[in-house]
């Protein structure tokens, strides 16, 4: 029988939490969203901060649905498609996917079950509205490192740090 690591509602709320200290510096729009989704897409953990609109409580899961199938961040989604010249958009392969900064993938990391030549995606996480995508993203990599920390302390000294946008977000 193969064994698998699952994502807990543990680590989703603790890193969620994480993310929305983060947004209450005053460089980050007063209004993010954040999602949690296990490794099938499925919405584990959600919050949004007061004032918080529809288009970003959407925006926040399909960033983290993608980033969670594809096993990699919606920007990494966006170069592939890119790359490839596929003369398609993210919604070609669905009306959850978004190629939009905000979503990055939750990865075990590598070596940590030998049995599998790839490594295993525990889920994604997205976050919207919390400043131009740069900071979207930046604030979801912010959570990555909490579950990624919980997870796998053994491997916290490995890896890197979590560099933060230091430009103030204002609203246009």
């Amino acid at each position: 029988m193969y064994k698998r690591s699952f994502l807990g509602l543990e680590e989703a709320k603790g890193a969620v939490e994480a993310m929305i200290e983060e947004c209450k510096k005053p460089n980050y729009w007063p209004y993010g969203c954040f999602a949690i989704v296990d490794q099938n897409g499925d919405l584990l953990y959600f919050a949004r901060m007061d004032g918080a609109g529809k288009q970003g409580v959407s925006m926040a899961i399909r960033k983290a649905y993608t980033a969670a199938i594809w096993g990699r961040s919606t920007k990494a989604f966006n170069s592939m498609i890119e790359a490839k010249k596929w003369r398609r958009s993210a919604s070609n392969y669905g009306p959850d996917y978004t190629t939009i900064l905000g979503g990055v993938a939750i990865i075990e990391p590598a070596g940590k079950d030998k049995r599998f030549a790839t490594p295993f995606c525990l889920g994604g996480i997205g976050t919207a509205t919390t400043g131009p995508g740069e900071l979207d993203e930046a604030v979801a990599k912010i959570g990555l490192r909490y579950i990624e920390k919980k997870l796998w302390p053994e491997s916290a000294d490995k890896i890197p740090a979590v560099e933060v946008v230091a430009e103030t977000a204002e609203r246009a």
